[in-house]
């Protein structure tokens, strides 16, 4: 607005400077005109003259009104110069027509005026999507603070889990004097199969890309710090986070590095869909079970131990469980008899006044150094389970019958006590 102002300001005083400076015309009246015939007339002569001085009165009087504006133009020139905002103004004009003359041919739309209306609205319209973009920008930020919080959660309550779990398993295992310990997110064997799931590569293609925890190269190789002398295998979670990171990316760097990584790029963009990359960012490694026997120094993997091994954790762990009627079906398969003496038949002598336990057996360890209350020797005749007699062990048909089917008879048993144990 104040600019206009001073234009027209400007535009009226160099109008007024403009105006030229006016003579008056003086009346002189020739003599070859003026004869006796035609006197000199006196009053048209003083006419004039009057006429000429009125006028020259008046072309001095606009001359000092001439003066007079130009002079207040100038003064509120020089004042409107002096005050603060002048410099400002100025630099957003020469701003401006820095950028009319960086914009060439096009500036000439701005002076447009319906143009420079839609332009001005264009403008609006993307300062507020700019606005929402950088809105969204800070929500994304929040919500990735939010994830990562949420992880850490995650990575804390399963470490707890963890802790109490070992605790409940000790608690549960002490009367049969197994040890346990579980290693949160250390199960090494099954990282590869479920990360591979979670790519939807489940084709063992990429082998080199993805490795596997140890391996020389590959996405999975340093997924676990190694504690040989405690048999721990502890994942690195940074290292875990940096992986995801490159998977969630696409085209990160750290891929582009690894044998075929190009393709194996092109293969995530087309089998990476969102509901696996939720899975992904909360994906963690299962958690190792580790055992201690009573004669093992060192803690046993799970996954790593003999049938009979993993027999006789689980037949450890229902035997400590409850106070129900408990019925097993050969619990001795898979077991060895120092293993049968030192767990199954321990903790059968330990519970079973606290609860009634049915076992079928083929081992004589069990009826026998398990103190079984009532016995029922069981034969096959004519294709059918027969009950030959039953009772307590200290009745002789009993002790007969027990040993005819557990020990081979008492001329067998003899022959094994005499070599195995007169012999010392």
């Amino acid at each position: 607005m104040i600019d206009s102002w001073n234009s027209a300001l400007t535009s009226l005083n160099n109008t007024i400077k403009g105006f030229p400076k006016v003579s008056v015309p003086r009346l002189q009246l020739e003599e070859e005109y003026l004869s006796e015939k035609i006197p000199p007339h006196e009053g048209l002569c003083n006419s004039a003259a009057e006429l000429a001085k009125k006028i020259d009165d008046g072309l001095t009087k606009i001359e000092e009104v001439k003066q007079c504006i130009t002079k207040a133009i100038d003064g509120w020139v020089n004042t409107w110069k002096s005050d603060p905002g002048y410099k400002p103004i100025q630099s957003a004009k020469e701003a401006y027509e820095k950028y009319k003359k960086k914009l060439g041919e096009d500036a000439e739309i701005i002076e447009d005026t319906e143009m420079g209306t839609k332009l001005q609205c264009k403008q609006q319209e993307l300062k507020k999507k700019l606005k929402d973009i950088t809105k969204a920008e800070m929500d994304l930020e929040d919500l990735k603070a939010e994830c990562k919080k949420a992880c850490s959660e995650i990575i804390k309550h399963r470490k707890d889990l963890c802790r109490a779990q070992t605790q409940y398993l000790n608690k549960v295992f002490k009367k049969s004097d197994l040890s346990v310990r579980i290693i949160p997110f250390g199960s090494k064997e099954s990282v590869v199969t479920d990360f591979r799931k979670m790519l939807n590569m489940e084709d063992d293609t990429f082998s080199l890309t993805i490795g596997y925890p140890g391996s020389p190269n590959g996405l999975l190789s340093k997924l676990y710090t190694s504690n040989t002398e405690l048999n721990k295998n502890e994942l690195d979670i940074n290292e875990l986070e940096r992986v995801k990171e490159c998977i969630l990316k696409k085209q990160d760097e750290g891929i582009k590095s690894l044998f075929d990584g190009p393709r194996f790029q092109h293969r995530l963009q087309n089998t990476l869909k969102d509901d696996k990359v939720k899975q992904l960012r909360c994906w963690f490694p299962d958690d190792d079970l580790q055992i201690r026997f009573p004669e093992r120094k060192d803690y046993l993997r799970l996954s790593l131990g003999s049938p009979g091994q993993r027999s006789a954790i689980f037949l450890a762990f229902i035997l400590s469980q409850g106070t129900e009627p408990l019925i097993l079906d050969q619990p001795e398969d898979d077991l060895d008899n120092k293993m049968i003496c030192d767990m199954v038949v321990k903790q059968l002598r330990e519970i079973k006044s606290s609860r009634q336990v049915i076992v079928v057996t083929h081992n004589a360890n069990v009826v026998i150094n398990g103190c079984a209350e009532y016995i029922i020797p069981l034969q096959m005749e004519e294709g059918e389970t027969q009950c030959v007699h039953h009772g307590c062990m200290h009745e002789t048909y009993v002790q007969k019958e027990v040993c005819s089917i557990l020990e081979g008879g008492a001329e067998a048993l003899k022959q094994r006590y005499r070599r195995m144990i007169e012999t010392e």
